[in-house]
């Protein structure tokens, strides 16, 4: 039996069809493309904590805080010269506004991604020798240390100081 060949009116209609498939195709051809493509890319904040990781002295930058109990928590600048110094071997070292010189003020360590825990050099507690931070890294070189409290400064955020 002979093949039948549509009218010319629906060879239109097929070549619409077929158009019609080809740009559904692109469209979701792009769509795809755009998600792999966003979700490999780089992540600043993790690139330099896998670059430098917590070593290196960082300057108080940022606190996130409130005026009194009860009151919102706002991120706000202070003019302070506070500087924290962690080095690779472990120590901890601070250096107040009044100090010429870093403290060494404890050693850290690393427990994941998030947390870390500090052991006092000389505890103002002795039976809190040890406490823990959680911490992350955001875009532009910025180290915020955040306490488990909910009044008071509860994160200060730092950069690499220079």
């Amino acid at each position: 039996m002979a093949k039948m060949q549509p009218s010319g009116l629906l060879r239109g209609l097929d070549s619409i069809n077929e158009t019609a498939d080809m740009k559904t195709w692109l469209k979701f051809y792009l769509f795809f493309s755009l998600v792999a493509i966003t979700a490999c890319a780089k992540d600043d904040a993790a690139e330099l904590r896998l670059a430098s990781g917590l070593a290196g002295t960082w300057q108080l930058k940022m606190v996130n805080s409130n005026d009194h109990w009860g009151a919102p928590l706002y991120w706000h600048e202070v003019q302070s010269s506070k500087q924290v110094r962690f080095t690779a071997n472990g120590n901890y070292y601070e250096k107040e506004d009044a100090d010429s010189t870093f403290t060494l003020v404890a050693t850290y360590q690393v427990l994941s991604e998030d947390e870390i825990a500090f052991t006092w050099v000389k505890p103002p507690m002795p039976e809190y020798p040890t406490y823990t931070l959680a911490y992350f890294f955001e875009p532009g070189n910025s180290l915020v240390l955040q306490k488990k409290q909910f009044e008071g400064v509860v994160a200060e955020k730092y950069v690499l100081a220079k």
